[in-house]
């Protein structure tokens, strides 16, 4: 396999990604792929928009929060409106980004009741399993076949990716806040989402 020394533009505004696109479809198909890759690795918003199919997030508020988050990611408070992708930008999208680059990482996703969380979860584990193109971009960490081939694959017990160690953790987990917390886990990041509910 050819290894490729990948620059891509620096995108400044999200009227650039057309023009991209287009450069990538005029390459030969190893370094596109390559470059595909690369830019689902370093941008977030590339990775969601056009990589996991979510042209509905294909807007300036998504733009500028994206390259927020993915300039300071973790140790924040994101006190956003509802329905106004702070789960798809950092639970979903940025939960996906951090396992392609570091597959070795565990991610406990905690929510207010484990059936929330378990929803966070459950989108990444059908994402990773019907998403074709992702699989073919990462064959290196994402299954074929996840369901037969990865030791844990479900919302109960977690989802596990290609991995060269083994923790008892599971590379994503979904718990509840108030109905059964784990113990004796140790994840490499903590993810709460929807920790507050009209009920609580």
């Amino acid at each position: 396999m050819i290894e490729y020394q990948i620059r891509t533009p620096d995108v400044s505004h999200r009227g650039q990604y057309p023009g991209l696109l287009r450069k990538i479809a005029a390459m030969p198909a190893a370094e596109a792929q390559a470059t595909v890759r690369h830019l689902a690795l370093t941008d977030l918003f590339f990775l969601g928009v056009y990589v996991l199919n979510r042209p509905d997030a294909n807007n300036g508020w998504v733009f500028a929060r994206a390259r927020e988050v993915q300039a300071a990611p973790n140790g924040y408070l994101d006190l956003w409106a509802r329905g106004h992708y702070k789960s798809s930008i950092i639970t979903n999208w940025l939960t996906i980004q951090d396992i392609l680059n570091d597959p070795e990482m565990t991610f406990g996703f905690f929510s207010h009741t484990r059936p929330i969380a378990k929803a966070f979860l459950r989108q990444i584990k059908q994402e990773f399993e019907r998403n074709e193109w992702l699989r073919e971009l990462f064959p290196d960490i994402l299954w074929d076949n996840p369901r037969a081939q990865a030791p844990k694959w479900s919302e109960d017990e977690g989802i596990i990716v290609k991995r060269r160690g083994n923790p008892k953790e599971s590379t994503v987990e979904a718990w509840g806040l108030v109905d059964g917390q784990p113990t004796s886990k140790h994840f490499s990041l903590l993810h709460y989402d929807d920790v507050v509910t009209r009920e609580s």
